[in-house]
């Protein structure tokens, strides 16, 4: 009788502990909430990033690290589906094609007008990933 109290038991626990991960995240259908986490907090990474280098001749290296972090970041946003956080992920995406754009312009013509459209296109891109953030803040 012990036994089978116990092998109750742990069937209990598990079956507790396999919903458990499935409602926190688990790999039930469509993308999890923590995917979308992951994304958010690799874009908010490459925002400091790309920030933290001045946009200059001199940083050319850099900077162009940076857009592959970013362009790595954007292209993992890509393969999340999650219609919740879809108006914010359209924006990201699309400030992230106009930072590719108008950074890439002033690394290859650094003019002064390619330079502040790069620059501003940068405080664009962390605008709309610090509002992505703000909106996934609760699910993660």
């Amino acid at each position: 009788m012990w036994n089978i109290g116990r092998a109750s038991l742990l069937t209990a626990c598990a079956t507790g502990a396999a919903f458990v991960l499935v409602s926190c995240g688990g790999s039930s259908g469509g993308e999890p909430v923590s995917d979308v986490c992951k994304v958010s907090a690799a874009l908010s990474s490459a925002v400091q990033q790309i920030n933290q280098t001045p946009l200059s001749k001199d940083s050319t290296a850099a900077i162009e690290a940076s857009l592959h972090t970013v362009d790595t970041a954007l292209a993992n946003l890509d393969k999340v589906d999650s219609t919740e956080f879809q108006k914010e992920m359209d924006a990201v995406a699309t400030s992230g094609d106009e930072l590719d754009k108008t950074v890439g312009a002033a690394l290859d013509s650094p003019t002064p007008t390619n330079t502040a459209a790069g620059r501003d296109s940068m405080a664009h891109f962390t605008t709309q990933v610090n509002n992505f953030a703000a909106a996934t803040n609760d699910s993660c």
